[in-house]
């Protein structure tokens, strides 16, 4: 697969068919100083009730990964979830990925439920809107 990393100053005019998250900045410093996260909503638990997860986007994380309390709480299969939420696009790039089980055993960053790794990135194509603080999806799988 032919990757490229190309870097504009604005917003390309067809953006329709990327998934938008906001991105929000955490707020307290850690030893990596702030970090830039992103609620995803979609996710359905192991009871049948929809959850969010609060991701940090983390460039120096191989993969998608979640906080070991939270990965057994909700329910992996694709099919459970909406298929018009990004949780449902995630677990199913996860899936296709066959990374969607590694979890983070211990994680000293609070109120997290995950990573958002750059390999697992490399699988969309990804804008990040910085000045607007949004990050945009679109799967190139």
């Amino acid at each position: 697969m032919n990757r490229q990393m190309i870097i504009h100053s604005e917003i390309p005019n067809k953006i329709s068919s990327y998934k938008a998250l906001d991105l929000f900045t955490s707020t307290k410093d850690t030893v990596f100083g702030a970090l830039r996260r992103t609620k995803v909503d979609g996710f359905v638990n192991i009871k049948g009730k929809k959850t969010s997860a609060v991701l940090t986007v983390d460039l120096g994380c191989p993969y998608l990964a979640w906080e070991e309390n939270f990965r057994k709480t909700i329910t992996t299969d694709s099919s459970k979830q909406d298929y018009n939420s990004m949780a449902y696009l995630l677990l199913k790039t996860s899936h296709q990925l066959n990374d969607y089980s590694m979890p983070i055993s211990k994680v000293d960053i609070e109120d997290q439920d995950g990573l958002m790794g750059v390999d697992f990135l490399s699988h969309f194509n990804v804008i990040f809107d910085y000045p607007h603080n949004k990050l945009y999806l679109k799967p190139i799988l």
